[in-house]
């Protein structure tokens, strides 16, 4: 087969053998620098190591790699088909839409807890913004999940799915009104946060007419006594095993950290430092969350291989 030379010249900014990095490759030519220049090199087996080292980044690459191959191969191998001057013009903002799914974790950054009478429109909100700032920010740590923000916009009736995402979340925000403790759906949420060891951040909705009042001893002492919740809340409660102690307990344990204003009613830049401040709280737990995760995994398993080695009883 009759091969055809051809030379292309490459400028200051450009690049070449990208390729190198997401295939076995052979060079396909013969670089020569016609006068003084500077080259920097990138070592695709030091690369690989690096980015293998940190998830994100890893799981980030692996999509570009794919959609490399794939641009690759409709190129073709042939004449004027794949080189060492091949690009692939991305849009890297656009990743995020072809991110594989299926190497994705089910579990969930953020779990939004709230009293959708009061909280509603705000959580929405929250939604929203927490959803593009993790867009935009290629390397947070949230685009390990499918579903990074959970809200529970179907209004599940179900308490164990409902629970199910709580088990799958690594932050619990919880969005303080003036009715929020009084929900029994928002204190067993709570309760399940606390018990595993979720991270559970504060939020107080700062709006007009809305004031959360923090609770004191008078507000425990009433809590523990069943002065507090109607007699409906107390028997959800009671139906999933959490008494008023438990329920008061994972309440203090709440708010011994401080708590985050989100004040939708003022500017955008305000509501937008606001935002970055519940996710920055949120990412400062994030590994620790990754590594809870692990444990609770290894508990959960062990526990299982130890009832099923226990004799059934006569």
């Amino acid at each position: 087969m009759e091969t055809v030379a051809t030379s292309s010249a490459i400028g200051p900014g450009g690049s070449l053998s990208e390729a190198v990095l997401w295939v076995s490759w052979f060079h396909t030519g013969t670089l020569i620098a016609d006068k003084h220049s500077v080259l920097l090199e990138i070592r695709a087996d030091s690369f690989a190591k690096v980015v293998a080292a940190y998830e994100q980044p890893y799981r980030t690459c692996v999509c570009y790699a794919n959609k490399f191959v794939d641009h690759m191969a409709s190129l073709g191998c042939g004449h004027g088909g794949v080189t060492d001057l091949t690009e692939f013009d991305l849009d890297w903002d656009d990743l995020g839409e072809w991110m594989p799914t299926a190497t994705m974790s089910d579990d969930h950054f953020i779990f939004l807890s709230h009293f959708k009478g009061e909280a509603g429109t705000e959580a929405a909100l929250l939604l929203e913004a927490m959803t593009r700032n993790i867009r935009e920010d290629r390397a947070h740590p949230a685009h390990a999940f499918k579903q990074p923000v959970f809200l529970d916009s179907e209004n599940l009736q179900d308490l164990a799915k409902l629970q199910d995402h709580v088990l799958r979340t690594h932050n619990l925000v919880l969005l303080l009104t003036p009715s929020v403790l009084s929900r029994p759906w928002c204190l067993i949420e709570i309760v399940t946060a606390c018990r595993l060891g979720i991270c559970v951040v504060p939020v107080e909705i700062k709006r007009p007419g809305l004031e959360f009042i923090y609770p004191d001893e008078s507000f425990y002492r009433d809590f523990r006594n069943g002065h507090f919740l109607s007699e409906s809340a107390q028997y959800l409660l009671d139906s999933e095993s959490i008494s008023l102690e438990q329920a008061a307990e994972a309440i203090k344990q709440v708010f011994s950290r401080i708590s985050i204003d989100f004040s939708p009613h003022k500017s955008q830049s305000i509501r937008a430092a606001e935002v970055g401040q519940i996710l920055d709280r949120c990412q400062d737990d994030a590994q620790h969350a990754l590594a809870r995760r692990s444990i609770q995994k290894q508990v959960l398993a062990y526990e299982s291989t130890d009832r099923q080695s226990l004799p059934e009883e006569e």
